[in-house]
């Protein structure tokens, strides 16, 4: 007969799921998913934007004059639908303008030329204005003002100038 023994016997491995590695791993991803999405927050992806929504934006924020220029210069149908077509593929307003100025002829472009040179005096004036007007408000602060910006612009100037001449002598 066998002879049975009572010792000690290799207890039988039970299956554990690894809780603590699943926690650290999901720690890790929320971890990764946390650091994504405050790096898209951070920076966004540029939207894709044509010349003509930069006008619309300029129109918004400085009136509308292009449009009451086109108006006045005395567009032809043909000419507007091309300057539509112009605004709406062109993502640079450098460009749309350059491409306008091809679309009109050359009476229109002198006549858009000095319509902008009013545009500009018109700004001009007005830009006196406010700074007449904030002279008038601040009083002596607004000389104090001009004077800290020019302390400000000579002690930029110093640093510049010490900064090339130690590059200057390590050089040398």
């Amino acid at each position: 007969m066998p002879r049975l023994e009572i010792g000690k016997t290799k207890p039988e491995r039970h299956f554990r799921f690894p809780f603590r590695l699943v926690a650290v791993l999901a720690v890790i991803a929320c971890g990764i998913g946390y650091a994504a999405y405050q790096y898209e927050q951070l920076n966004p992806k540029p939207k894709v934007q044509t010349a003509a929504h930069w006008e619309a934006k300029h129109q918004k924020n400085h009136g509308s004059f292009n449009q009451t220029a086109m108006t006045q210069i005395g567009l032809t149908d043909i000419q507007k639908q091309q300057i539509e077509t112009i605004k709406d593929d062109t993502t640079n307003t450098r460009t749309m303008r350059k491409q306008i100025a091809k679309v009109l002829t050359e009476d229109q472009r002198k006549q858009l030329k000095e319509l902008r040179a009013q545009e500009q005096a018109a700004r001009k004036q007005a830009m006196e204005t406010r700074k007449a007007r904030k002279a008038r408000m601040l009083g002596a602060s607004a000389d104090y003002e001009r004077a800290a910006d020019k302390v400000i612009a000579a002690n930029r100037q110093q640093k510049k100038a010490l900064a090339q001449n130690t590059r200057n002598n390590q050089g040398t």
